[in-house]
């Protein structure tokens, strides 16, 4: 019994450490395959990480905690994730054409590429243009957030020939009536006042979707054309000329976030969308309209207009020509665009070229 119970356990103890042996076995195959199907990082100034192939630079960095900034979510739209390749360039795949054209709009050096679009296979150092320098950071948000939305500018016509000789309280008087007659349109359609520009403003309606941010957009177009009528017939019985305006509308991608030094810096938004609304209403005087609704802007409202009503309109800074309907206010705007949907007579203004 003695003899069996000694040769049970020294059995036991052999498969104990074939067992133990085993695992060791499995966990050391297991980092090999492991080293083959990683890379190795190392980042100027630390640390240095071993990631799986296949994702790119700027997953590998946030999955090992290693700070990296990126504001557009790594789709290639900012240069703020760019990286120096200082060793392994040239085992790198080259750079797609979207690549090249967001380095080419910072001037970039050949050796320099996105942490978004890079994959690297093969060892890589790689020193990060910006770098976190111990400050407290802003959130993600306030940096800047892409959003696709309609954009307003609104602008008082004659207001230097209006306000000449006039007492500088007298001029403040009269602007503060204007907004506080105007503005409710927007800010009732959902909208907000992005900026004050002297005699006239930014909007910008911040909604959910495209569609809704051009819906509001026109729905605050025609409550403005409402409000200047009333504000024009309060003019007329203090024995004042009428107030005309000039609005551009459109929509387009827009960076909203802040601008400026950090805890004093307002929440504004950038982008070529709200040059072309600026644009667009640089040209309303120019073609004796009171407003210019670009095409985008209706097409995300679902509202389709025949071609003979629109203008195809070259505006300055703005890359392609670009197609709007020219609008003398109504306050009924609504019907006035469905009646331009089945209208087949062409308007007055006809097509025409801008500068």
């Amino acid at each position: 019994m003695f003899v069996w119970l000694i040769a049970l356990s020294e059995q036991l103890l052999i498969g104990f450490f074939a067992l133990l042996g085993g695992v060791a076995l499995i966990c050391l195959v297991r980092r090999i395959l492991r080293k083959r199907s990683s890379v190795h990082i190392s980042y100027v100034g630390g640390p240095q990480i071993d990631a799986p192939k296949g994702h790119t630079l700027l997953e590998m960095s946030r999955a090992h905690g290693v700070p990296h900034t990126a504001l557009c979510g790594g789709r290639g739209r900012c240069t703020t994730c760019r990286v120096v390749v200082e060793e392994g360039l040239d085992l790198i795949d080259p750079p797609s054409a979207a690549e090249l054209k967001s380095l080419a709009a910072v001037g970039a050096a050949p050796n320099m590429r996105l942490a978004c679009q890079i994959r690297p296979v093969h060892p890589v150092t790689v020193f990060r243009v910006f770098q976190p320098d111990g400050a407290r950071r802003r959130s993600h948000s306030s940096q800047g957030e892409e959003k696709e939305l309609a954009i307003l500018f609104l602008d008082m016509r004659g207001f230097t020939a209006r306000t000449t000789g006039q007492l500088p309280y007298d001029v403040v008087f009269l602007l503060n009536r204007f907004f506080d007659a105007i503005v409710p349109a927007v800010t009732n359609a959902g909208g907000t006042i992005d900026k004050y520009l002297g005699d006239g403003f930014l909007a910008v309606f911040e909604t959910k979707t495209a569609k809704s941010s051009a819906k509001a957009a026109l729905q605050s177009i025609e409550g403005i054309a409402n409000a200047l009528v009333t504000f024009n017939e309060t003019l007329k019985k203090e024995g004042q000329g009428p107030v005309k305006i000039g609005i551009g509308a459109h929509l387009g991608d827009v960076v909203l976030g802040e601008i400026g030094a950090q805890g004093q810096a307002p929440r504004t938004l950038i982008g070529d969308a709200v040059n072309t609304a600026s644009r667009l209403e640089g040209v309303t005087k120019e073609h004796q309209v009171q407003a210019f609704i670009s095409a985008p802007l209706l097409e995300a409202a679902d509202i389709t207009i025949a071609d003979q009503h629109m203008m195809l309109l070259v505006l300055r800074g703005v890359a392609d020509p670009l197609p709007a309907l020219p609008v003398h206010l109504n306050t009924q705007l609504p019907a006035h665009l469905d009646a331009l949907r089945t209208k087949t007579a062409p308007i007055d203004a006809g097509s025409a070229v801008s500068r």
